[in-house]
């Protein structure tokens, strides 16, 4: 049996989950806004089940004014999102972010801050 995932809804799977949670956007906007009193420079935030890396770079955008030396680091499993964390990565080269495709489980938590 496969396993289950999102990652191939046809409307995309940020749009999907926009409209499959109630106040997801919310949600979101709330993580990033909170995220500004946590990061750090010379420290590690760590998006765990980062999907299409799309919250990874609203925190990055959010926090480069005071947090312009962190290692952002996105963490997915689902093999359907590898292309669109691809072309995330194409998007953010100017900062300090990678996407890790493995299981969080194999992930050392090391000088982090979020």
């Amino acid at each position: 049996m496969a396993d289950f995932t999102f990652a191939h809804r046809e409307e995309g799977f940020d749009e999907h989950i926009e409209k499959s949670i109630r106040g997801y956007s919310n949600l979101l906007e709330d993580v990033i806004s909170m995220s500004r009193y946590f990061v750090e420079n010379d420290t590690n935030i760590v998006d765990i089940g980062c999907s299409t890396g799309k919250l990874t770079k609203a925190m990055i955008e959010h926090n480069k004014d005071h947090c312009s030396h962190g290692k952002y680091v996105g963490i997915e499993i689902a093999e359907g999102f590898f292309k669109d964390l691809e072309t995330r990565a194409k998007e953010l080269e100017l900062y300090d972010v990678d996407f890790v495709l493995d299981d969080i489980r194999n992930y050392e938590f090391t000088n982090c801050s979020l």
